[in-house]
């Protein structure tokens, strides 16, 4: 079973991108929203995880970029 861990949510009137990080017993789910939609991503290593947290946060990757790397 998962439980919120951690969550993160742009402070400008009418949110465009918010991130949800999801902790489980094995691995870490991040649910990363914004203007391109809805993206899930699963991963076993949480520095992997910390990093596309915080690469999410500052604009780096979006929801768009992650729907077109698993084309």
């Amino acid at each position: 079973m998962r439980h919120i861990e951690k969550r993160w949510q742009d402070r400008r009137p009418g949110w465009t991108r918010r991130i949800t990080w999801y902790e489980g017993k094995r691995d870490v789910r991040l649910k990363m929203e914004d203007e391109h939609g809805v993206a899930n991503r699963q991963y076993v290593n949480r520095d992997i995880a910390q990093e596309a947290y915080e690469a999410f946060i500052r604009g780096d990757i979006n929801t768009k970029d992650l729907y077109m790397e698993v084309m």
